[in-house]
């Protein structure tokens, strides 16, 4: 009863004018499952024959015809009820389902429910694994897995991201989910630009996931879109725990403040220290748009835990009701589930955006997310994650949908560090050998203050005037005689070039 390439052709050619039902390609395939089922029986049936006639020696004559007749009867019912199975499809009175490999069967049973989700019909012809998922082709589009720019090089030239087609997002055929808290229950799964989305809203977010599903790559690809949708956008980044394997993640942005805090000691004053200034040097900024970004905050409320309760979560809930009047986001990243452990509840959450990645393996993360998040739908179901490259799907709660991840780039990392990515180890190295307020004018110098250079040149008078930093806890501003001095170290110490024409500058080397 098998079918021939042929006839599967014609059926195909068929459903194509329009002149077949596209049942017929499902009925064909399930009278191939049927017969291949068969005839497995069948050499079963034989093979019982075979041990029948072993058994004669020890059973005799009656033994092996006993075994004999239970053999033919055997084979006699599984033909009856293989031909009127066949006969049944044929006439288009059974159910195909039974008869179907189990993601074959999902299709079939979402068709029949919404026939007009039909997948291709080639598609249908060839019920093999390999051909009902997704290629690297099919899933996304060249412009969304490999931008003819990577991220770095938008970022490096500023140029706009590919404009926005249809093919940004590509859905898979519809799945019934029955224990979906949709009111549908098919749901279209799509392929999406997460990375792009997250960026060009650019509004304050908490992006959590387990260690190893993606968020660090995400975030990578976010801030560099947000860089090509808002060109005067500013980065900051706050990383506790440099890896030079994430080094990329951060090449470009304009102010890192990196430390592996876990190589102080807990709540380390000068680290305290240094975290506070540089959430106040970016709170100070003059208006404009600007980014921060605070990665792993489990590792902060580990080995800063001071600063974590008296500093961070504060500034979440101040930022949540004040930064975006001031052109400030914040992302956060984390990988608890649990937002409380931010300090946010009720009003403060709900002005976050939520993007949380979930694979068939996080399932637990997922529904812990679900207590802070009592809307948060039904991720997508592992049949269909385990179909997709990244087998890793992501939630964003201003859309309140669930997007499937197609493969993204991972930033190379940093071989020769640029000067942006050496700030803190030049600060460490600087340590021994200066007082700490040129310490923090060295870093000013170099970070914030290049906004008020001209072609990288300072005066004396443009430092005193937008310099300041924390001294034994209090802000300090600095008269002429203390700043000169704090500017003779640093140039005695061969770290500032001095021009008389000119003024002030770091020297290129550094």
């Amino acid at each position: 009863m098998m079918l021939e390439t042929d006839e599967l052709q014609k059926l195909e050619a068929g459903i194509q004018a329009g002149t077949i039902d596209p049942d017929e390609l499902y009925r064909a395939q399930a009278i191939a499952q049927i017969s291949e089922h068969y005839d497995t029986c069948t050499l079963e049936v034989i093979g019982a024959i075979t041990i029948g006639f072993l058994l004669f020696s020890v059973s005799g004559w009656l033994g092996a015809a006993a075994i004999g007749l239970m053999a033919a009867q055997l084979m006699t019912n599984k033909a009856k009820k293989g031909t009127q199975a066949i006969e049944a499809i044929e006439a288009g009175g059974a159910d195909l389902s039974p008869w179907l490999p189990a993601e074959e069967r999902m299709i079939y049973t979402a068709l029949k429910a919404q026939p007009q989700a039909l997948p291709p019909a080639k598609e249908a012809i060839a019920p093999t694994k390999e051909a009902i998922a997704p290629t690297k082709e099919a899933i996304a589009p060249e412009s969304v897995i490999q931008p003819e720019s990577t991220p770095q090089e938008v970022v490096e030239s500023i140029q706009a991201p590919p404009a926005p087609t249809s093919e940004d997002i590509i859905p898979l055929p519809q799945i019934p989910l029955a224990e979906t808290q949709s009111e549908n229950p098919i749901l279209n799964y799509q392929f999406a630009n997460v990375a792009r989305k997250l960026g060009e809203r650019l509004r304050p977010t908490i992006i959590t996931a387990k260690p190893r599903v993606g968020k660090g790559i995400v975030v990578a690809h976010g801030w560099r879109w947000a860089k090509a949708a808002h060109p005067d956008l500013r980065v900051w980044v706050i990383n506790p725990k440099p890896d030079h394997q994430e080094s990329g993640y951060w090449h470009g942005v304009d102010r890192l403040w990196e430390k592996a805090t876990e190589m102080y000691a807990k709540d380390d004053e000068y680290v305290t220290q240094s975290l506070i200034q540089f959430v106040e040097e970016w709170r100070s900024q003059p208006r404009g748009k600007t980014l921060l970004i605070v990665d792993e905050t489990i590792k902060l409320e580990a080995t800063q835990e001071k600063w974590y309760k008296e500093h961070l979560k504060p500034l979440l809930k101040v930022e949540s009701s004040t930064g975006e009047t001031y052109g400030r986001t914040l992302w956060v990243i984390t990988q608890s589930p649990q937002v409380g452990d931010l300090g946010l509840s009720g009003g403060n959450r709900s002005a976050f955006d939520l993007v949380t990645l979930e694979k068939p393996e996080s399932m637990d993360h997922f529904e812990a997310i679900q207590k802070s998040y009592n809307n948060l739908p039904q991720m997508p179901p592992p049949e269909i994650l385990n179909r997709t490259p990244r087998r890793t799907s992501a939630y964003l709660s201003w859309e309140k949908c669930w997007y499937l991840i197609p493969t993204m780039e991972k930033p190379a990392p940093i071989e020769h560090l640029t000067q942006t990515n050496t700030l803190v180890e030049e600060e460490m190295l600087l340590l021994p050998e200066t007082s700490e307020p040129s310490t923090k004018l060295m870093e000013w110098l170099t970070g914030t203050g290049q906004q008020f250079a001209k072609d990288g040149w300072f005066t004396p008078q443009t430092i005193r005037k937008n310099f300041r930093c924390r001294v034994e806890g209090k802000l300090k501003y600095f008269k002429e005689d203390e700043l000169l001095a704090l500017l003779k170290e640093l140039v005695q110490g061969g770290m500032l070039a001095i021009d008389k024409a000119k003024g002030i500058r770091v020297k290129e080397s550094l």
